[in-house]
């Protein structure tokens, strides 16, 4: 009787174990192409010293006036401020994208990290988003940040085809920054000599940046920003109560000098000397990252039990803006 032959067992493919999700690679992955463009786009740096215009104008109001600050004005004017700013570094790359793809193509717009597309939208969401956070602060903010951001369209459109032009908006739109957050509380004449010195700062500062991308020899100009810093605070002091004075003006007086020596550092090491490029974007990342300082000279005038807190919050972002400043240009 036949019988039928037993089937042979067959080997057993190999498979693999699983391979488990690799959080560091992805981490990686997602920082290289998504965080480091993005930050790039809206100089990561500069932000550190954008919501410190808010607190400094709104509590140099607010001690003018004896008006109190509204924590949740403070939070929706101080986002306000960041998102006018991002719209404003993602339209100039926008409208850069020519220049940068010759001079500068490692940029993320030219080095195709960040589609044009993308960017816009980012823009427009920014603008849209910050003009309604204004808006629910109040009819002065939302005045002030229209304003502030058509200057801001116009820097990007037509006025920085020219130095002079080009500087004063940018100038401009830091003082308004200023004004935006004392409009939250009140608009008082005493507000004005911190944003023309703020003004004329950075009206500097941009004049001193348009030459980053060539070998020069910085003249007394770059002196300018410490000058403005001391002026400025001691125009502002006969609009300050004497009580205020008297309780925190040393502390103050304190940070405003920690902001004119930062200035100083900054500008005697490229005076009279052959800078280059590298050395002036250094230049350029100091001075805007003595903002900090400046505004903590007027945000400890809220009184001496936050001077403590407040010190180690500006000399902690002060520290982050310079960390994150030597790896992502300010400018």
């Amino acid at each position: 009787m036949l019988t039928r032959p037993r089937p042979t067992s067959r080997p057993r493919r190999y498979s693999p174990p699983p391979k488990r999700f690799d959080w560091r690679t992805a981490w990686t992955r997602f920082f290289q192409a998504v965080l480091l463009p993005w930050s790039r786009l809206v100089r990561l740096p500069n932000l550190f010293t954008v919501p410190g215009d808010i607190l400094g104008g709104m509590v140099l109001a607010a001690v003018i006036t004896r008006t109190p600050i509204n924590g949740w004005s403070l939070l929706g004017m101080s986002v306000v401020s960041l998102l006018l700013y991002s719209f404003g570094t993602i339209m100039n790359d926008i409208c850069d994208f020519p220049e940068d793809s010759r001079r500068r193509p490692e940029r993320p717009l030219p080095s195709r990290q960040i589609t044009i597309p993308q960017a816009t939208r980012a823009a427009l969401f920014c603008l849209i988003t910050a003009i309604i956070l204004a808006g629910l602060n109040g009819r002065r903010p939302f005045l002030v940040a229209v304003l502030l951001a058509g200057l801001i369209i116009a820097y990007n459109l037509r006025m920085k085809k020219y130095l002079f032009s080009g500087s004063t908006a940018m100038g401009l739109c830091r003082g308004l920054n200023f004004l935006l957050g004392a409009s939250a509380v009140a608009v008082p004449l005493g507000i004005f000599p911190p944003v023309l010195a703020l003004s004329i700062h950075i009206f500097t500062v941009t004049w001193l940046a348009d030459g980053e991308n060539r070998t020069q020899i910085p003249n007394k100009n770059v002196f300018i920003p410490a000058i403005t810093f001391l002026v400025g605070w001691l125009v502002t002091l006969p609009f300050i109560p004497l009580a205020v004075l008297r309780s925190s003006g040393l502390v103050s007086l304190g940070f405003l000098l920690l902001a004119v020596i930062t200035n100083l550092y900054a500008a005697f090491a490229v005076f009279n000397r052959t800078t280059p490029p590298s050395k002036m974007r250094i230049l350029i990342g100091r001075l805007i990252r003595s903002l900090i300082f400046w505004q903590a000279a007027w945000i400890t005038l809220a009184g001496m039990g936050h001077a403590l807190e407040i010190g180690a919050l500006a000399v902690g972002c002060w520290v982050l803006a310079t960390v994150i400043g030597n790896k992502i240009a300010s400018s």
